[in-house]
């Protein structure tokens, strides 16, 4: 079987990724030098040292590169929607969403984009154009958490309470990757001045993990409010 460029660009970049993890780094730039030496002109070609580049954290670098298929090729959902993504890892919301929206105009909508171009106008302090994506996201995409809790945080930051607390709830209701929101859902009930709901999807978070350290934290201080309060009412 005759190797290809592309073949070659793959064994090099797995020998690359071993030699970071080996702390060779001498070695790994060696490599990285015959990578880029080999890397044809063309669209994988371009995508293969973009992934190099994302790799090294050079997203500049990547962005010449996925910019150099979109030139040739403007439609091309994957090479737009890498490019917003990178935007976005570099924290350029505003470029961010520019590619967001060219990628929304040309294909059939997408629930996780429009939560990613949400999340872009949340960073930018655009919240009217945040909360129209996140509703778009969960019209497609009801089942999907992240959209519900990324929604309410944004509620919660615009001191709406009830809906936050809706779309919370709507989180704990589709009980999926529970662990990774009780804790934030705990602390809004907290912050509401509602100590026993907080305490209480705290303790559901250490029922899934009992190393929860920052749990049994919190709910030792909550359980000292609580404390407190009691002594309050009763005095």
């Amino acid at each position: 079987m005759v190797e290809t460029s592309i073949d070659r660009i793959q064994i090099l970049y797995d020998r690359a990724t071993k030699l970071i993890e080996d702390d060779q780094i001498d070695k790994f730039y060696q490599v990285l030098d015959e990578i880029r030496s080999i890397i044809p002109k063309n669209r994988d070609g371009w995508l293969k040292k973009a992934h190099v580049y994302e790799f090294l954290e050079l997203f500049e670098d990547a962005i010449e590169c996925y910019m150099e298929i979109h030139k040739v090729e403007p439609e091309d959902i994957e090479v737009i929607d890498k490019i917003a993504h990178t935007y976005f890892g570099m924290m350029d919301y505003e470029k961010a969403a520019e590619f967001y929206e060219k990628e929304i105009s040309l294909e059939s909508a997408n629930g996780k984009t429009m939560n990613n171009i949400a999340l872009c106008y949340k960073h930018l302090k655009d919240y009217d154009s945040a909360l129209v994506y996140y509703k778009k996201s969960i019209e497609i995409d009801p089942s999907n958490p992240d959209v519900y809790f990324n929604l309410a945080f944004l509620y919660k930051k615009l001191k709406d309470f009830k809906s936050a607390r809706e779309h919370f709830d709507k989180v704990i209701e589709l009980n999926i990757n529970l662990q990774e929101y009780l804790f934030d859902i705990a602390e809004f009930y907290g912050d509401i001045g509602e100590i026993d709901n907080a305490i209480g999807y705290l303790k559901k978070l250490i029922e899934i993990n009992e190393n929860e350290r920052d749990a049994w934290f919190l709910m030792a201080h909550y359980h000292h409010l609580k404390d407190k309060f009691d002594l309050a009412v009763n005095a």
